[in-house]
C-alpha cells in the first residue's frame, strides 16, 4: 500500500497535523494529503520559500471546495536543539536563537500569504528536568520565549508542545503551551485514552485545556533496524478505534502523526493510517 490510498479517502472528521512532511512538492499526492488531513506540516528550521508556497497553494486548492474544516499550515520546530549553552545561560548565542526563530517565523507568515498558519508543533528534547532550582525555572523561561514569539507572529495559531502534561522528563508542566497532549503510541494505550475521554465528560471546563493526541500508528521511534523504524507488535484494529474513539468523541482535538506515513524511514506505514482514517469514517 503506498500512498496512491490517499486518493480513495474522505476528508477525515478532525484535523490531522504531522511530524514534518520531508519533501514539500506540489502534486496529486501532496493536494490529496492536504484534503485528507486539513493541514500541510513545514518543518520551520529548514523549509523553504519554495515548499511554503507550494503548502500554500495546496492549501488553497482544497479551500477552493469549502471543506468543513479549512485546510492550513502547520510549523515544526524543535527549540534550541543545537544550543551549546544550558538553560541557566543568558548569552548572546542565546537571544541570537531567537532572533533566527522570529525571523523565520515572519518569512513563513510573508510566504504563505493568504493561507492561515493554524498551528506551531514544538518538540523539547534539548534538556531534561532536573526537578531542581534554578535549573526548572530557567528551563521554562527559555521554552516560554518561544512560546511568547510564536504567540506574537501567529496570534490566531494553537501552539502545541510534545509531551506537555505526561512524564515530566522534558518539561516541568509549568511551560506555557495550549493545552496538554497525550501520546498513543502502544497497543494498550486506547485504554489511556478512554481515561482521558471519560475525565473530560465529566469536567467539559477542564483546567488543562485542549488535548491534542499524538499518534504513532503502531510505529515506535525507540525500535530500529538496518536504519529503519520498525513495527511494534500492534494489530491493524489498534489504529481503527483510535481513528473511531477521537472521531466520536474529540472530534475538534486534533491529531499530529508522529512519524508521518511519508518517513522514508518506515517500512510500510500506509496500511496503518489507512486503518486509522477508516476507523475515523474517513
Amino acid at each position: 500500500m503506498t500512498s496512491d490510498i490517499l486518493a480513495a479517502m474522505a476528508p477525515l472528521p478532525f484535523p490531522c497535523y504531522s511530524w514534518p512532511l520531508p519533501e514539500v512538492r506540489m502534486g496529486i499526492t501532496l493536494l490529496d494529503w492536504t484534503r485528507v488531513t486539513h493541514a500541510v506540516s513545514l518543518r520551520g528550521e529548514t523549509c523553504t520559500e519554495e515548499e511554503v508556497r507550494y503548502a500554500a497553494e495546496a492549501c488553497r486548492q482544497v479551500n477552493r471546495f469549502h471543506p468543513k474544516i479549512p485546510a492550513t499550515i502547520a510549523v515544526n520546530w524543535s527549540p534550541y536543539q543545537g544550543a551549546t549553552y544550558t538553560p541557566l545561560e543568558w548569552g548572546q548565542q542565546v537571544f541570537k536563537d531567537l532572533g533566527a526563530f522570529c525571523d523565520k517565523l515572519r518569512l513563513i507568515r510573508q510566504w504563505a500569504g493568504d493561507v492561515r498558519v493554524s498551528a506551531v508543533l514544538f518538540d523539547h528534547e534539548k534538556w531534561k528536568v532536573k526537578h531542581e532550582e534554578p535549573w526548572d525555572k530557567e528551563l521554562d523561561t527559555k521554552y516560554d520565549a518561544f512560546y511568547w514569539y510564536a504567540e506574537l507572529i501567529f496570534p490566531d495559531a494553537a501552539i502545541y508542545l510534545y509531551g506537555r502534561g505526561e512524564s515530566g522528563q522534558r518539561l516541568t508542566g509549568n511551560e506555557l503551551g495550549d493545552g496538554t497532549s497525550t501520546r498513543l503510541y502502544w497497543p494498550d494505550d486506547g485504554v489511556k485514552q478512554q481515561g482521558l475521554i471519560e475525565g473530560r465528560r465529566r469536567n467539559p471546563a477542564h483546567p488543562d485545556g485542549p488535548l491534542s493526541w499524538w499518534v504513532a500508528l503502531g510505529w515506535s521511534r525507540d525500535h530500529f533496524e538496518n536504519g529503519q523504524i520498525q513495527p511494534v507488535e500492534y494489530a491493524l484494529s489498534n489504529d481503527q478505534v483510535l481513528g473511531a474513539t477521537i472521531a466520536e468523541n474529540a472530534p475538534h482535538e486534533p491529531v499530529i502523526l508522529y512519524p508521518s506515513p511519508f518517513d522514508p524511514r518506515l517500512t510500510d506505514p500506509w496500511d496503518h493510517f489507512a486503518a486509522f482514517a477508516e476507523g475515523a469514517g474517513s
